[in-house]
């Protein structure tokens, strides 16, 4: 569905079919004059809670008036000499200082701009004409208003709105947004059941002008009591600095402002508490033009095509992480998701349809669930108007092409201007190599039978494989190697479980001494045993050090069984009886000398691996508790040790890894395992670069272990 329709829907007939099913005119969904009252009542609740924000500004600005105007006498009071009248100074001026700034903060968000949003792309008429009749078609059929503009972009979902906000408030100024990929996932029927949704809003009247109201205040609501900027970490600072008596000034102030957004907080969950009742209601009248138009049943595989479709994009966004790391991004968003569409098994699917018909509304929602409204539409048992059901596409000229054009807007909007072309591939060529990669990670899972880990690379004996004096030796080998593996890969399974525990238990300690060494308490909760003591924490590091030595003996046999085996069938393949039998066998000597060297190479730096991981987690732990404890010398003592350590176990990893070829094609071209991990080994004061490039090796190197893991098990089993 995501390729462009073919001549058949693009034949004139083909057009006139689609048009023709939108004859006619659905029943019109009439608002219950309790519901308009409900409207009303709930516009003037949503209205007075502002007012009472603006109510408590102007009492703290009156009570500070008053305080300069009536309580000059704690000056005029004063006795004791200088010191006595700069105190009463303080006195007086700390009432107007801490509600000064605290007007200050209470007026931020009227004047804080919004967060800059992803800008929609915007289709004209001469290049979707179809698009454009067809809305209108459907706007006639629903008894709504058509929009004046119609814009897409890259999210599963389509809305309704006014174009230019507030000054489009009085008019009928409309836009329709639409999500390409719920374009690309739908077909026409269920695609015009959520249009029709869309503008059952544009028939709601003050309805929807008034609830675009309450949402607007609901918003700013919500901005004033989590939003966070400069003036607070100016606050923060301002607190922590200077002299104590200025201290304690901006220390009150501060839990003035926090004491204000407790009241706020209030108010917010008040708003969204009685809007909630009334949005619900707006969404189940649209849900009503859904289902007269498409049907009750239509209206049903919707919503659950939308679930299963959402769960498809979280893969897609897991997909284009895994390529962006090679410099490469898919140059199409639809055709990726629906890609992630097609892998979800069987049984996910029954998983979310059991999901949505247990789900619950919640009295803060401002959508029922989704088993609420389909119990509703199923209630109506509606036919419904328009029962094309060829792909959704069919409305679009050339759906590929604009699908490339809008997912480039979207990188760019999220990645920024370092984002180059060259960096966009062809979708479909990138989803046959990660084919190829998943077909290799079955069968590291089949080779290895599901227990390799990459905290344990193999042992193999040299990165340098030859053609074998004696064949029938070497067979000999592969197949005890085997056999060995197979006799002990069940007590094999159960030490890696243990031995993966004890390596978690010797990272939180070092997260545990972290704090201890910051002078924090820790708090058994944050751990999987209760380290709250020094000596606790030394004690179960010692004891995890320890069970893992007992375990790596334990562990070997099977492992130096796995790495032979893999090393004899690479040996094979230079026996020519053998390559003649194996395809592709005149590269894959080559291939997997490559890989075999990177993944040795691995094997070597995975001890300052281990030590950057713990460096980095406790790292991490500490600047989560740096804020508000900035002039802490304990921990920043503590924090800068971590910062040492991990730049050495970098410049470690780096050095190890720096003339190791990286053996995968990459964007940026030929590139070392070391610049393929992180760019540059930051100084060991750079906190963010250290985090950053820390965070990249941890990640990326144990990834591109089992990626090798994989590929050389797919060579092993060819052979």
């Amino acid at each position: 569905t995501g390729a462009p329709p073919d001549d058949s829907q693009r034949s004139p007939d083909a057009t006139r079919e689609i048009l023709a099913g939108l004859s006619g005119h659905i029943e019109p969904v009439c608002a219950s004059l309790g519901y308009q009252a409900a409207v009303l009542l709930v516009f003037c609740v949503m209205v007075l809670l502002p007012l009472i924000y603006l109510g408590i500004i102007a009492a703290i600005g009156y009570g500070i008036y008053l305080h300069v105007l009536h309580d000059t006498w704690i000056i005029k009071s004063v006795r004791g000499g200088a010191r006595g009248g700069f105190v009463a100074l303080i006195l007086y001026l700390l009432p107007v200082i801490v509600g000064g700034v605290l007007i200050l903060f209470m007026c931020k968000p009227f004047f804080a701009r919004p967060t800059r949003r992803e800008k929609p792309r915007s289709l004209t008429r001469q290049g979707e004409p179809l698009l454009f009749a067809f809305v209108e078609k459907l706007c006639a059929a629903v008894g709504a208003q058509c929009p004046q503009r119609i814009d897409v972009d890259c999210q599963v979902n389509a809305a309704a709105g006014f174009r230019r906000g507030w000054w489009s408030m009085l008019g009928n100024d409309m836009v329709l947004v639409v999500g390409l990929p719920l374009v690309a996932g739908l077909n026409l029927r269920q695609f015009a059941g959520v249009l029709a949704h869309e503008f059952g809003h544009f028939t709601q009247g003050w309805g929807m002008r008034l609830s675009y109201v309450i949402r607007s205040i609901n918003f700013w609501l919500t901005r004033a009591v989590y939003e966070r900027d400069a003036w607070d970490q100016w606050l923060a600072d301002w607190s922590n600095t200077g002299d104590f008596r200025v201290q304690i000034v901006f220390y009150f102030t501060r839990g003035c402002v926090w004491l204000t957004r407790r009241v706020l907080w209030v108010l917010m969950m008040a708003g969204h508490a009685v809007s909630g009742v009334l949005l619900r209601q707006m969404e189940f009248d649209a849900d009503l033009h859904e289902t007269r138009l498409s049907g009750s049943h239509a209206f049903e595989s919707t919503c659950r095509r939308l679930t299963v479709l959402n769960v498809a994009t979280s893969g897609a966004y897991a997909d284009l992480h895994h390529w962006y790391r090679d410099s490469r991004l898919g140059d199409s968003l639809p055709p990726l998701i629906l890609a992630n569409l097609e892998q979800i098994p069987a049984e996910v699917r029954q998983l979310i349809d059991a999901e949505i018909d247990q789900s619950q509304t919640g009295w803060l929602d401002t959508h029922p669930s989704n088993g609420a409204r389909i119990a509703r539409a199923l209630a109506e048992d509606e036919e419904g108007l328009f029962h094309d059901e060829r792909p959704a596409t069919a409305l679009f000229r050339d759906f590929a092409a604009l699908s490339r054009t809008v997912t480039f807007d979207f990188y760019k909007a999220s990645l920024g201007p370092q984002l180059k072309i060259t960096d966009l591939h062809p979708t479909e060529a990138l989803l046959a190599r990660q084919e190829r990669e998943n077909a290799a990670a079955r069968a590291a899972e089949r080779y290895f039978q599901n227990a390799f880990r990459a905290s344990r690379p193999l042992p193999f004996a040299s990165a340098w494989i030859e053609a074998p004096k004696n064949p029938a030796a070497t067979l000999q080998k592969l197949r005890d190697a085997r056999r060995k593996m197979l006799e002990g890969i069940d007590a094999y399974r159960s030490a890696v479980e243990q031995y993966v525990r004890a390596d978690a238990t010797v990272v939180e300690c070092e997260q545990a001494t972290a704090l201890l060494d910051a002078d924090f308490k820790v708090k058994p909760a944050t751990f999987s045993q209760p380290l709250t003591k020094s000596s606790q924490v030394k004690q179960a590091r010692t004891a995890a050090i320890d069970r893992h030595a007992q375990l790596v003996k334990a562990l070997t046999p099977v492992e130096r069984a796995a790495a032979q085996r893999l090393t004899a069938a690479i040996e094979l393949l230079h026996v020519p009886d053998v390559a003649a039998k194996v395809p592709n066998s005149a590269s894959l000597p080559h291939r997997a000398g490559e890989l075999l060297a990177a993944a040795v190479a691995i094997k070597g730096a995975i001890r300052p691996l281990l030590d950057l991981r713990n460096a980095h987690a406790a790292a991490i732990i500490l600047v989560h508790n740096l804020q508000g404890n900035e002039q802490n010398a304990s921990l920043i003592d503590a924090l800068t040790k971590r910062m040492r350590a991990m730049q050495q176990s970098i410049g470690d990893v780096r050095g190890l890894l720096a003339n190791v070829d990286y053996p995968f094609k990459h964007g940026r071209g030929k590139l070392s395992v070391a610049a393929y991990c992180t760019e540059s080994s930051p100084s060991d004061d750079d906190l963010g670069g250290l985090l950053h490039a820390g965070d990249e090796i941890v990640d990326r190197l144990p990834a591109l272990l089992v990626r090798l893991m994989g590929q050389l098990a797919l060579i092993g089993e060819l052979v």
